[in-house]
């Protein structure tokens, strides 16, 4: 018999229920990653001062850490039998050096669209006001759809500075704890068994 989708749900969150981050002496979240192979940890493409990890190690961290909030600082734990003690130190690095960049990224993002938004503002408070005057002048098909352009305008303002430049905060606070965290490598026999990265 199939399962319906209340059930399935239920499980899951069931499932869910009681997992819970393991928590450092410091208080921060502990995330665990699992790597058997490390061939393919840093990114084939770099700048020739730094390394960058792998995007799907990126990936793999920012799952992890997605449940947690976003100003939350947190410790990785690498375990593997594969790393060697110089690549400790690559790896350290390529992470934090990964999500500096991200960090800055996101920087230059919000600032994009800080601009962006005053611009959208400008434009629809004078679209708005030659609504107005259209509208007064007795032209008032014109001047409706002026008015229709100029709330487009102030909207997109509005998602912009309300919603987009949010999420793009909460991000960069995320790059911040990575960015610094501490990271310990540990081997494959201390790992949880249902975290892994292949």
């Amino acid at each position: 018999m199939l399962k319906s989708f209340k059930e399935i749900k239920q499980n899951i969150e069931a499932r869910n229920a009681g997992r819970e981050f393991r928590r450092d002496e410091d208080g921060r979240a502990v995330v665990e990653l699992c790597v058997r192979d490390d061939s393919d940890f840093l990114s084939p493409y770099s700048s020739s001062s730094n390394s960058v990890i792998n995007s799907e190690v990126a990936e793999f961290i920012d799952t992890s850490v997605r449940p947690l909030k976003a100003d939350e600082r947190v410790r990785l734990e690498i375990h593997s039998d594969e790393i060697t003690a110089d690549e400790q130190k690559v790896y350290t690095s390529a992470i934090h050096s990964y999500y500096a960049e991200q960090y800055k990224s996101n920087s230059l993002e919000r600032r994009r669209l800080l601009i962006l938004a005053i611009a959208m503002a400008v434009i629809g408070v004078i679209a708005l006001a030659a609504a107005i005057t259209l509208i007064a002048c007795e032209r008032e098909i014109i001047g409706d759809v002026v008015e229709i352009v100029a709330w487009v305008f102030l909207w997109e303002t509005v998602d912009i500075l309300c919603f987009q430049r949010s999420l793009l905060r909460a991000k960069q606070m995320r790059c911040l704890a990575l960015a610094d965290c501490p990271i310990d490598y540990l081997s494959l026999e201390k790992i949880a068994p249902q975290v892994s990265l292949n």
